[in-house]
């Protein structure tokens, strides 16, 4: 019955599914990211759009990059695999129980379906015979800010960096990456020739049973209380997926300079046992007074003698791991780690750090589950540091349909519990000082809608930065999405959030600051073109003063003349009262560039791409920018300064494949 139905699915290509993608990058990107989202988080899934993983080879481990992806429709689709031997082709996703529409639009951006492998390739082959990428990307101001006028940055305005990324069927990966920010010297000041240089070599046995990494990587643990390097802070992230329980090692392959470890790890699988491991020695930045750390620093500038003074000036050492029992439909883990940094952290005396890490040692051990039943998924993670503070997150996920899926997130965090690598889904800056309680749904059960959206209720304990005292506020979103008969999808987007924070000249009172945006956008597209629309409007209040307003108008587009040539632009006029009303813009980008940008006071924003296909393994993107004010004369400030009301720069990029 299975193969008949497979082969009408082929034979009327109406309703296949297939190995085209039913959605473009950019409709993904509209749909999934907003502002909050992370630069590493879009660069992983730009890495693995680019580079589509083989879904008759891809792990279970792989799958769960994509986090939109829960851990059961991971393990229905690994199932089927292992019942049919290979997918033929993607269409029959459509025959796995859990997997929506969106979800397989989604999927169609980084699988394809391949044959497998006829043998075990000699280890050679795997060393060099896969796919070499060298990528390098010079950006050029048409302008000079204030350090470069008055010399007190040390290197040229010019920004440019180096990649170069080899990958044998994801089993054999190694790559260099080097960065030279705008204003950093070259080949001075112990620059070799870059300020910034990062390497890995990650090796995946053929049967999954062990890993082994070297270099630069990120860890992720469970929910994130001891190690969250790879979790990406966004709430809306959770209405897909609640975060995964297994110490997961990747690569460090984006730019960040900040939050990643560099040393060695590994992992070895015996039956359900799962060790993972691993051991950093990384210097970073800090601001010190005498031999005493203050605050770390994480923007990785280092332009001017001031900032080469707090380059790489501590000494961390981290080790940890993870022990883990898994079973088909649940799993359980104890994590632990130990850090030790060469300088006593003494932050500077004030209300809101006044539980912030304090000495040179910092260690903690972690429980974290997974427990999955036909309707109900419940994962959660209890941390407690070495002077037994308390931090505990759960989640619990309940599908009445496949439909239909609602969320329940409760976290909380002690004032003085300790985690200097922690990042969990959170509204604070860091797993301390938090109770909150998210709840969130999405539903797909009409035709061509999907809801989606969540709401969730925070206080703080004890002081924050903005606030003196216990403070509490609440964060909520709801998005609409409409699939149009033409092809198209019409997105509505609603995010407010309110938070108590000090009144200026009156210590001890705190008032609400509130914002609300709404975000109107149409997604329009055929074979050769595409068209994005949009309307943002955004208001920002607190109780003691009047409102503020802000409002963009923009319009990003794209056009394929040919195959081998890609052209895109973008234009937004917006007008907002200060930087709390902004309004936030995807723009058109070259590879590993994407983001969003901030808009705000009176302007204009205009971006036009080109991408040319040269050869099969040439390529070369160009990118011209322009931010202009109506209102103001001059950009930036201190060194940053521009003297102008308008900012333009040309990038240009060239990628070799071989």
């Amino acid at each position: 019955m299975k193969h008949a139905a497979l082969v009408l699915f082929l034979l009327f290509p109406i309703t296949l599914f297939a190995q085209e993608r039913y959605i473009s990058w950019t409709d993904f990107a509209d749909t999934y990211f907003d502002e909050q989202s992370s630069e590493e988080l879009q660069e992983e899934l730009e890495q693995l759009y680019l580079h589509p993983m083989n879904l008759n080879t891809v792990s279970r481990d792989d799958l769960l990059r994509l986090p939109f992806l829960q851990e059961a429709q991971a393990d229905s689709i690994l199932a089927y695999r292992e019942r049919h031997h290979q997918f033929l082709t993607l269409g029959e996703l459509q025959f796995i129980t859990g997997l929506s529409y969106t979800d397989r639009c989604y999927l169609s951006l980084f699988l394809q379906a391949l044959p497998l492998p006829q043998q075990v390739a000699p280890l050679k082959v795997r060393l060099f015979s896969g796919r070499h990428e060298l990528e390098t990307r010079l950006d050029i101001p048409l302008y000079r800010r204030r350090g470069e006028q008055n010399g007190a940055y040390l290197g040229s305005g010019l920004y440019n960096n180096l990649r170069y990324r080899y990958d044998w069927q994801r089993r054999v990966q190694y790559g260099i990456t080097l960065e030279k920010d705008a204003g950093e010297p070259i080949g001075r000041y112990r620059n070799y020739p870059y300020d910034a240089l990062s390497a890995y070599a990650h090796y995946l046995s053929p049967n999954n049973r062990y890993e082994l990494l070297a270099g630069d990587y990120t860890v992720t643990i469970g929910q994130g209380l001891l190690f969250g390097c790879a979790t990406y802070g966004s709430k809306a992230t959770l209405l897909d997926a609640p975060r995964r329980t297994a110490m997961v090692l990747h690569n460090h392959s984006s730019m960040s300079e900040a939050r990643f470890f560099r040393g060695v790890a590994g992992g070895i699988r015996n039956g359900n046992w799962l060790l993972t491991a691993f051991l950093s020695y990384r210097q970073l930045d800090s601001r010190q007074e005498g031999d005493t750390v203050r605050s770390f620093l994480y923007d990785g500038y280092h332009r001017t003698a001031r900032e080469l003074s707090r380059r790489r000036n501590v000494d961390n050492l981290t080790a940890g791991g993870q022990l883990l029992y898994l079973r088909p439909r649940w799993r359980i883990g104890l994590s632990g780690f130990y850090t030790h940094y060469d300088h006593f952290l003494l932050p500077e005396h004030r209300a809101y750090t006044q539980y912030f890490m304090r000495g040179k040692d910092a260690a903690g051990l972690s429980v974290n589950y997974y427990l999955h039943s036909h309707r109900i998924t419940l994962s959660g993670e209890a941390a407690a540091d070495r002077r037994l503070h308390l931090a505990t997150t759960n989640t619990l996920v309940y599908s009445p349909s496949s439909s239909c899926q609602l969320t329940l997130q409760h976290r909380a965090f002690a004032p003085r519990f300790v985690s200097p690598h922690g990042d969990a889904l959170q509204e604070g800056s860091r797993v301390a000082n938090e109770h909150g309680l998210l709840l969130g749904g999405k539903y797909n059960g009409f035709r061509r809608l999907e809801l989606r959206g969540y709401v969730d209720f925070f206080r703080f304990p004890t002081s924050t930065f903005r606030a003196t005292g216990a403070s509490q506020g609440f964060d909520a979103m709801a998005q609409v999405l409409w699939q149009l008969k033409n092809g198209g999808q019409l997105l509505l987007r609603y995010r407010t959030k309110t938070k108590q924070q000090n009144i200026p000249k009156y210590a001890g009172l705190l008032q609400y600051a509130t914002t609300h945006r709404l975000r109107a956008q149409l997604n329009l597209r055929n074979d050769r073109w595409e068209l994005h629309p949009a309307i943002d409007i955004a208001l920002a209040g607190k109780q003691t003063t009047g409102n503020t307003l802000g409002w963009m108008l923009s319009l990003r587009t794209g056009f394929r003349p040919t195959s081998t040539l890609k052209l895109a632009a973008l234009a937004a006029v917006f007008f907002t009262d200060d930087y709390a009303s902004a309004c936030y813009v995807y723009e058109p980008y070259l590879r590993h560039a994407g983001g969003f940008g901030a808009c705000y006071y009176h302007g204009l924003r205009t971006v036009l791409l080109g991408q040319w296909q040269l050869t099969k393994n040439w390529d070369i993107g160009v990118k011209y920018s322009l931010l202009h004010y109506f209102n103001k004369s001059a950009i930036g400030t201190g060194e940053q300064l521009i003297s102008s009301a308008s900012k333009n720069d040309v990038s240009l990029q060239l990628r070799w494949r071989f």
